[in-house]
This record gives C-alpha cells, structure tokens and sequence, in this order.
C-alpha cells in the first residue's frame, strides 16, 4: 500500500472545479509512482486572461519536493492549448514528469560513480 502524497492544490481566477481536481489528483498519482521519493506536491491552476477574441488563457505551476531538492515547473504553452484548462494541466505534469525522471537518472548516474 502506497502512502499518499501531500497535495495543495489552488485555483486563481478561475472556480474550483471537481473534474480539474479529479484530473490533478490522477496525475499526482502518476507523479507519485514516477517518483516514490516525491514529498511534497503544490499545484496552481491559473486563468490569467479572459477574452472573447482570443479565448480564456490559463497557466499551470506545480512545485515539487525531492529529497534534497525543489523543482518548480509551469506551463502556460504556447500551442492553442493554453486556452483550455485541463489539456494545460496535462502538460504542465508530462512536463513534471519528464523533469523529475531526468532528475532522478542524473542522481543514479552520480551514485553510481561514486
């Protein structure tokens, strides 16, 4: 049985939906199967601009803790896709996910040098 992992997760300038926390939740998991050794989770869902012409823009910032380490990825892409709030939330964790595996294969790398 795994243990959970501590998530915060907020909503500015947009209301708090039940299907975009199921969606975070989902892929905390994910992360967190990625990544044992992850402590600590926050997740920011952000609409940063509402327009009719252009569409609602949102961004994504997650912060990470690692033993020994924080990483901080947001995701605000630069594809139409910023326009709708879960494919940003999809990539701001491939994103996450990508870069927690890269850090955790250098720390395997260094240790086994050592």
């Amino acid at each position: 049985m795994s243990v959970a992992l501590p998530l915060s997760l907020s909503f500015h300038n947009i209301e708090a939906s039940d299907a975009l926390r199921a969606l975070v939740e989902e892929r905390s998991q994910h992360l967190h199967e990625v990544a044992p050794e992850l402590q600590n989770l926050r997740v920011v869902i952000d609409e940063q601009h509402r327009s009719h012409l252009h569409g609602n823009h949102f961004q994504v910032h997650l912060e990470l803790s690692l033993p020994g380490q924080r990483l901080a990825v947001s995701h605000d892409g630069p594809s139409r896709s910023h326009e709708n709030a879960y494919a940003v939330v999809r990539e701001a964790f491939a994103n996450a996910t990508r870069r927690v595996r890269k850090t955790l294969d250098r720390r395997h790398a260094h240790r086994a040098r050592a």
